[in-house]
């Protein structure tokens, strides 16, 4: 190797690259932003519309339909999933994986804004959102009062944002829970009749007066002036003056007919923490930014904010990101430290002091390295770069091991320093650079995984990789150099303890072991053969999975009541479950949303819409609820919850990976609605009997009871009665109609709100008091006109590409998820589907087939090009075959792993399978160019295999035992996403390194039968 020899005989530059390496490295970390999860942006957008009081079919056929036809449009949209609820649409487009999601968002947005043309009336809000791992609101603080009005709530509100406001790396400050104040043009329906005044006139009126139209300007003189109009609402009384109706003379005023006052909107939406009314401040994280430091700054300035507000208003923390952050880097921290201590052990054990000192400087070495170039590809410090740290501790000691062990074997020859570094670095160098390639090679194709699951693990394999070559360099440079300045010449009989009770083992079992395999090579590869068959035959009792439960101390409870539930009684299902909530000694703080979701505190998890019959709950615990200990807190809440009459009330866990609507999602594709609600209930009652589904959720069982304005179209002719005018007059008598704004003299902007003045909601009598203007120039009451119906109608109505869909979803609980899911496949097999028909799974088995298809591709990639290296490394299509059988015998391993430690092949598991690979041919690398050395210097092949087994024992054991001993602690206390990991690698390995030891032999000798030579007597 010309790179150790230079290092070597220039070691002044040796150190002074090392050096700057070290600075390059040290400044990048330091700059590095920090944050809990990898930074994602999939090619996926969303479009939410909202159409106040419009019916599902009426969203589907005039919003929905049109919209999704032109987003289908679009070059490389992959799916579009549309759903419309009462008064809302919601319409999700993913794209081809590698596509821009920048270019995307404005494509999206300009077919938006080509749709909302023919969009009809009422249409209040149209949001166009892109997928992302930072919509997470990290910090939420409540402000909290029994006593206050919400005017001043929303005053103090204010007052905390603009603190925030100037925090560099806070972004997206928005406040929930407060109930917005308006102008309530509070008409009087009896006035207007008797005055014969429509209510769309005195609409029409307010909107006249409140339009703020430009003059222009004109010229006079060598001078241009703007001509202002009339302008906009100037006050309330302004507002209180427009004329609606009368003469000149004699002119109608609105406060003739109506109160204008201030007041607040209907409430649809309130939160409250640990059972006290509040409002809820939250804010974003921007990119490239230390989470930790810019929470420090947030709570400093919220605690300073505190101390100006009176005694009986509260502030308190809702959520804050940082905190689990810092908890879990300094669990990673704390592996890596364990890790670390584990592998200096062992190799101090088995190298001695001196030996290990080199070996042991490699890790800070390859690590603060490593640590500049992974900075300046954009990648924080977060799960996932920590856990590429603790994956290649074990992995990264490997080369300086291997040198450092073929130099002491040099030393005890009787070379001198120098030579003994020279020769022994020289010798394994090339089999060195292989073994890094062929790891490094089994960690690209995971890095080049396109799915959502892949670009969120994407910063694990890419810091593996640069590690890893980082570590290769010092290994290949600063290892020898140190190596020839502080190893002793040494003796055989003066080598460590540890390692002469090796030499026993090697000289004695291990030397007999290899004789009777190699008498017996038949026996040998039948017996493993057979081992092999044994462990896939209990692949199945593993189960396969996909993302395991977050270890969280947090836990979501959904409030979900019949479709037209009341706020009101919505409100008495949460209140009686915040009851039962705070009873819970070990729940430390609990934040209820009624009318809407909590807004968002997980990478995967959104804030669902408002609606009437829903609320949601967020319980944190205390820091060691977690994991098993959480499990038997949400059985006993799930049994007490069960209780509660008309109301489902489900507890569930936050998820990890790529977000999904459950679990378990069965889609029945179809037109009819009738006939997708009769196959939806029966699939959802054989779903019910199915032991591991739990909270199982079917919209279409769930029917909506809607009022239903029949107009009577003859009648309303023959009084000249205009259809759209009943439409109006009926939807701002009872949901209001938004006339106009006004801006007051602080800048404040308020809606000017036309309705009946009813009570906070409107109410059914409210419809006796709805005049409709006719030809005539009287007014009849709407009952003249139109009937009042009760129609049942469908709460949600879905599409997938275009094409109806109805759902049937499901969380799991104490069973893997493939197993629900094949369970269900077999029954669904049985039912019979009416033609044009089907069903299909999607939610996390859709995502598991896309990501194990992307693994299976990685794997297979990584074992072609790892292929490749070997053919070039030995000049030979048949001996990298021996090399591969590693591979399998790693497999017995890992599948045993999972079995004994109850982790299912989920992921992560498969990306340890994927990274054995790489990993556990190291170990036949050495083996294989030790005797290939050993043949070329005309040794005898028995003689070769025998001496390169021997040679070879201690550096592969050394290496098997730090890689195993790194990874042992994130293993066992990493939570439940690392654990597959571990347990795959760690199995895989032991099992791949005792039968290489003694399979790899055997078909070395098998495949240069024709030098057969006599075994020697041991």
């Amino acid at each position: 190797m010309k790179l150790t020899d230079l290092s070597l005989r220039n070691y002044q530059f040796t150190i002074v690259a090392i050096v700057l390496l070290l600075i390059y490295g040290i400044t990048g970390y330091l700059s590095m932003p920090r944050s809990e999860d990898p930074f994602i942006k999939p090619p996926a957008i969303s479009v939410f519309v909202i159409v106040p009081g419009a019916t599902p079919e009426d969203i589907e056929t005039q919003i929905l339909d049109p919209l999704d036809q032109l987003m289908r449009g679009i070059e490389d949209v992959r799916h579009t999933d549309g759903t419309t609820r009462p008064g809302t649409a919601s319409l999700s487009i993913q794209f081809e994986y590698g596509s821009d999601q920048d270019e995307m968002l404005n494509k999206v947005e300009e077919q938006v804004a080509i749709a909302r043309r023919d969009f009809p009336e009422g249409v209040v809000r149209v949001e166009v959102i892109a997928w992302s791992t930072f919509e997470v609101r990290m910090m939420q603080v409540a402000l909290v009062s029994e006593a206050r009005s919400m005017h001043e709530l929303r005053q103090w509100s204010d007052e905390l944002e603009q603190r925030l406001d100037g925090i560099s790396g806070l972004r997206g400050l928005r406040t929930f829970g407060l109930q917005e104040e308006e102008v309530r043009v509070a008409v009087n329906p009896e006035r207007l009749a008797e005055s014969n005044i429509p209510l769309v006139q005195v609409i029409g009126a307010i909107e006249t007066a409140g339009v703020s139209i430009p003059g222009g300007a004109v010229d006079i003189g060598e001078r241009r002036f703007n001509v202002l109009t009339s302008g906009d609402f100037e006050s309330v009384d302004q507002i209180r003056k427009v004329v609606v109706a009368g003469t000149p003379a004699s002119p109608v005023y609105l406060s003739d007919v109506a109160d204008v006052n201030y007041s607040y909107e209907d409430r649809t939406y309130l939160t409250r923490t640990n059972g006290k009314r509040c409002v809820l401040i939250t804010g974003q994280q921007k990119e490239n930014t230390n989470v930790t430091i810019l929470m420090a700054a947030v709570r400093a300035e919220v605690a300073e904010f505190a101390k100006t507000l009176p005694p009986d208003v509260e502030l308190i923390w809702v959520f804050d990101q940082s905190e689990h952050v810092s908890h879990r880097l300094s669990n990673f921290f704390r592996n890596l430290f364990q890790g670390i201590m584990l592998v200096g052990i062992v190799v101090l054990l088995v190298l001695g002091f001196r030996s290990a000192s080199i070996v042991m400087l490699t890790i800070p070495l390859s690590f603060i390295i490593a640590m500049g170039w992974i900075s300046s590809l954009g990648y924080a410090i977060q799960q996932m770069t920590i856990a590429a740290m603790v994956l290649a501790l074990g992995l990264l000691v490997d080369n300086s091991i291997v040198i450092t062990e073929n130099i002491n074997s040099f030393l005890v020859q009787g070379c001198s320093r120098f030579e003994a570094a020279r020769k022994g670095a020289m010798q394994v160098g090339w089999a060195v650079v292989s073994a890094t390639a062929t790891t490094i090679l089994a960690f690209v194709p995971i890095a080049m995984m396109e799915a959502e699951s892949g670009q969120f693990i994407r910063s694990m394999p890419i810091s593996v990789m640069l590690i890893l070559f980082a570590s290769l360099i010092v290994a290949l440079t600063f290892s020898p150099l140190l190596a020839s300045r502080i190893l002793k010449p040494i003796r055989s009989e003066q080598q460590p303890r540890t390692v002469k009770l090796l030499g026993k083992i090697i000289q004695g079992p291990y030397q007999r072991l290899l004789h009777w395999v190699l008498g017996h090579r038949w026996k040998t590869i039948a017996l493993t053969v057979l081992t092999l068959f044994i462990a896939l035959a209990l692949f199945p009792i593993v189960g396969v999975s996909f993302f395991p439960k977050a270890d969280k101390p947090i836990f979501i409870v959904d409030i979900i009541l019949p479709k037209g539930s009341s706020l009101d009684a919505t409100n008495r299902a949460l209140t009686w479950a915040e009851a039962i909530l705070l009873q819970e000694e070990d729940i430390v703080t609990l934040s209820a949303n009624l009318g809407r979701g909590q807004p968002s505190i997980y990478y995967n998890l959104g804030q669902a819409l408002e609606s009437s019959n829903y609320a949601q709950l967020l319980a944190q615990t205390k820091p060691e609820i977690v994991a098993g200990k959480l499990q038997p807190i949400l059985e006993r809440l799930r049994e007490r919850f069960a209780q509660y009459p008309g109301a489902r009330i489900e507890v569930r866990e936050l998820e990890q990976g790529p977000g999904s609507i459950a679990p378990i999602v069965v889609r029945v594709h179809g037109q009819d609605m009738a006939v997708l609600e009769r196959l939806t209930g029966e699939i959802e009652e054989t779903l019910r009997l199915i032991p591991g589904a739990i909270n199982i959720q079917n919209p279409l069982s769930d029917r909506a009871i809607d009022i239903q304005v029949n107009i009577d179209r003859d009648r309303a002719a023959s009084l000249g009665a205009d259809l759209r005018q009943i439409d109006m007059t009926v939807r701002a008598a009872i949901a209001g109609w938004q006339a106009s704004t006004y801006r007051d003299p602080d800048g404040e902007e308020y809606a000017v709100n036309v309705r009946l003045p009813a009570g906070e909601y409107a109410k059914a009598e409210d419809f006796s008091r709805i005049f409709i203007p006719t030809a005539l120039g009287k007014q009849v009451p709407l009952a003249e006109v139109a009937k009042l119906e009760l129609k049942s109608g469908h709460s949600e109505i879905r599409l997938r590409d275009g094409e109806r869909i109805a759902i049937v979803t499901s969380d799991v609980s104490n069973r893997p998820t493939s197993e629900i899911e094949q369970e269900l496949h077999d029954q669904l097999d049985q039912m019979q589907f009416p033609p044009g028909y089907w069903f299909d799974f999607g939610g996390e088995s859709e995502s598991r087939g896309e990501s194990f298809s992307s693994m299976y591709q990685a794997t297979t990639v990584a074992i072609v090009g790892i292929y490749a290296v070997l053919v070039l490394m030995f000049g030979s299509f048949r001996q990298p075959l021996i090399i591969f059988t590693a591979l399998p015998l790693a497999f017995i391993g890992a599948i045993l792993g999972l079995l004994f430690s109850g982790n299912s092949f989920s992921f992560t598991a498969f990306v340890g399978l994927t990274s054995l690979v790489g990993i556990v041919v190291n170990n036949s690398i050495l083996l294989v160019d030790r005797a290939n050395q050993l043949r070329q210097e005309n040794k005898p092949l028995r003689e070769a295999i025998l001496v390169s087994g021997m040679t070879r024992f201690t550096p592969i054991l050394l290496t098997t035992a730090t890689t195993v001993l790194g990874l042992l602690p994130l293993t066992l206390t990493g939570g439940t996403l690392w654990a597959p990991l571990g347990w795959v690698i760690i199995g895989g390995l032991l099992t791949s390194t005792v039968l290489t030891l003694v399979v790899v032999p055997v078909l070395y000798d098998l495949y240069s039968e024709k030098d057969l030579k006599p075994i020697p007597e041991a």
